[in-house]
């Protein structure tokens, strides 16, 4: 990354020079996925002009390079102009997917997964070649963020194969650590933990900091599921530095609560106080909804036992932060919890109801067995929910499974979901096992069997 920022930015060039836009967007690039605090130093006086730009908004690249690299200085100015300019008609894709990281990274999830969408499509055959992968990567962190997962690693699986096969890339690698979040998330702790280290292996020598604080959240959420809180605040405490600044100016900000709470159970409750200082005051007034709601859980995980209950209730009274039902749902736990230890059962049952309710949901098993156990001790009598062995699949496969129990061949169901036969029959051969069937005429009784079909 440092060899990468010195060819586009070289030391000759005056720190105060203006850059040309082009080169600009790739420096900026270079810039949030090193985290390099020294290159963000150099870029700054660059772009200086451009935050005051009030012809701004007519440019999506200069709208990348001052939220790219100052996202809570200059975020709240440049989500004042993008409902216009993502709606402007005849932006190049190049544009779109800029700017649809651009929304994610600001947490307009809903507008990233549009413009992402627009771009490539995980049906495409060639979804994973646009831009070496990287867009299909970016449209899964976007839908992961706003709890689409299945679609999230419906997005990643073919570019994660291609990492493990050695195709190692900015797009190969950014999906693995997808798949180790969803992996996590949704209790495969072992493949998480894998994949993470895989990634680590390549992002650390590599500095690409900004994958790499992926892949250590994917590692503490899988260390998190398999109650290992030692091991999640070892990952968590690596996205601070040692005075508790975030290693990594804007993702590192977005772990603090899940630091807090890892912190709290290994007796690091100090630790973690300094780090939400730090976080507080790099975003000062920055921060968008979805941090918001981070920040007063790590409040609320800190603060003394008494005082908890304000931090939490504040931070659901918001209802924009719904829109990232995990984060909402982890409130909503640890809510429950808190509730139960201060005697406010009846609080308590419908706070950890609503977080089992999220969790099953979204598929994350580990965060809703945990909800279940704390239901249980409340007094409610919890029954696990009946299996589904057809909706455990991605939303691709459950097409292909049912349109191959209405008895359409290969060939057939690829021209209706624009899939080669051989991408249909390798769907079919990976759902059979799941599905608990040996051949293509068992399917149709798996789903008649089906709730609801």
């Amino acid at each position: 990354m440092e060899r990468a920022f010195c060819l586009v930015v070289p030391d000759e060039l005056p720190g105060s020079a203006q850059i040309d836009a082009g080169v600009s967007t790739i420096a900026t690039g270079i810039v949030y996925h090193s985290g390099i605090p020294a290159q963000r130093e150099r870029i700054r006086p660059m772009l200086a002009a451009r935050a005051g730009d009030e012809g701004m908004a007519a440019h999506p690249f200069h709208l990348w390079d001052i939220g790219v690299t100052d996202p809570y200085l200059h975020g709240n100015t440049v989500r004042g102009h993008l409902p216009a300019v993502t709606a402007a008609p005849g932006l190049m894709p190049t544009e779109k997917h800029t700017l649809g990281v651009l929304c994610m990274l600001l947490d307009e999830t809903e507008t990233a997964v549009s413009l992402l969408g627009e771009v490539v499509n995980p049906q495409w055959e060639d979804a994973a070649d646009f831009h070496a992968g990287t867009t299909a990567a970016d449209l899964a962190l976007a839908n992961l963020d706003g709890g689409r997962w299945a679609d999230a690693r419906l997005g990643v699986e073919r570019l994660a194969d291609r990492f493990l096969a050695g195709q190692h890339n900015l797009g190969t690698v950014r999906a693995l650590a997808v798949l180790a979040t969803l992996c996590a998330l949704t209790g495969d702790t072992a493949a998480a933990q894998r994949h993470a280290a895989a990634v680590l292996a390549v992002t650390e020598p590599a500095c690409a900091l900004a994958t790499t604080v992926r892949a250590r959240r994917a590692a503490a959420f899988a260390a998190t599921a398999l109650g290992d809180h030692a091991a999640a605040h070892h990952h968590l405490r690596a996205l601070f530095d040692g005075s508790g600044a975030p290693a990594h100016y804007h993702l590192s900000c977005y772990a603090v609560a899940d630091h807090a709470a890892a912190a709290v159970l290994t007796g690091h409750a100090p630790q973690a106080r300094t780090a939400l200082e730090q976080v507080t005051a790099e975003v000062g007034d920055g921060a968008s909804p979805r941090l918001r709601q981070i920040l007063l859980r790590a409040a609320a995980l800190l603060a003394e036992p008494a005082g908890a209950g304000a931090y939490f209730r504040e931070a659901l009274e918001d209802p924009a932060g719904q829109r990232w039902p995990f984060e909402r749902g982890q409130v909503w736990l640890e809510y429950g919890e808190w509730l139960r230890r201060q005697r406010q059962i009846a609080g308590a049952r419908a706070a950890l109801t609503r977080a089992r309710e999220i969790f099953e949901g979204l598929g994350a098993a580990p965060w809703g067995a945990r909800a279940e156990a704390e239901l249980r001790a409340a007094g409610v009598a919890v029954e696990s929910p009946r299996h589904s062995a057809l909706r455990s699949l991605t939303p691709q496969r459950q097409r292909i499974v049912r349109l191959a129990a209405q008895g359409l061949t290969n060939r057939e169901i690829g021209e209706r979901l624009f899939l080669s036969p051989r991408t249909v029959g390798t769907h079919l051969y990976q759902a059979f096992p799941a599905l608990g069937v040996t051949s293509r005429g068992q399917l149709r009784d798996v789903v008649e069997r089906e709730p609801g079909d």
